[in-house]
């Protein structure tokens, strides 16, 4: 996992899950794994981005983590018990954080602590897909972008109704496969969607076209949607 600083330098985690500071001007490289008495290679870490100034650390199963360098002192939440698996987030507009957790969508406000939990609810069509959610993207205009993995997209605004894509709706953003496994905006008009199938699509928002790019090794073998 990696983010990066606006001054160039980068954080990074190993597979043992040492968390790492680069430098690549001075080349040197600061290990972080154990700071105050949170110790990060006892974690299992999904996911980091640099945000106010603080490196932000997702677990899968210690909660939300946070810390500034010049203090070393580690903040944590696990809102209430219902995020311990965090799989991955993105931050929002306003001090917002959005996380894709198994126990549903949750906004986390930074300057107040408070946090709002959206999950599935029967029978309700303008809810979550799905409770658990494993990827969350907010796009410029701070849209909502939500997969659980394994039904589709489902899109939304703040304080507005989720609406959903999938293999049999959408209109030009009609998915070929169910099984999204990653989501990414180039720019304002271009949304990139990776599937667990191999195919890889990039949506044109503006012009609302498609292009599809296949990964030579899953061509034969890709199973049906």
């Amino acid at each position: 996992h990696v983010a990066c600083q606006p001054d160039g330098k980068v954080w990074f985690s190993s597979e043992v899950n040492q968390l790492y500071l680069f430098d690549p001007q001075k080349r040197v490289t600061q290990n972080f794994s154990e700071v105050g008495n949170t110790r990060f290679d006892f974690m299992n870490i999904s996911h980091l981005k640099f945000y106010d100034n603080s490196i932000f650390v997702s677990t899968i199963n210690d909660g939300l983590l946070w810390f500034k360098t010049s203090e070393k002192e580690v903040k944590s939440n696990n809102f209430g018990g219902y995020g311990y698996t965090i799989h991955q987030f993105q931050a929002g507009r306003d001090s917002f954080l959005w996380l894709a957790s198994n126990n549903g969508l949750l906004r986390f406000n930074l300057k107040t602590g408070e946090h709002i939990t959206f999950v599935n609810e029967v029978n309700n069509p303008l809810t979550l897909i799905r409770t658990a959610n494993i990827f969350v993207f907010v796009d410029n205009d701070n849209n909502l972008w939500v997969s659980n993995g394994i039904k589709g997209i489902n899109y939304g605004m703040n304080n507005v109704p989720f609406n959903y894509f999938t293999i049999a709706e959408g209109g030009y953003l009609k998915l070929t496969y169910k099984e999204v496994t990653s989501l990414c905006f180039q720019n304002n008009n271009e949304l990139w969607i990776g599937y667990e199938a191999g195919l890889i699509e990039r949506f044109n928002l503006a012009n609302q076209t498609k292009s599809s790019f296949e990964s030579a090794s899953v061509k034969a073998g890709r199973p049906n949607g």
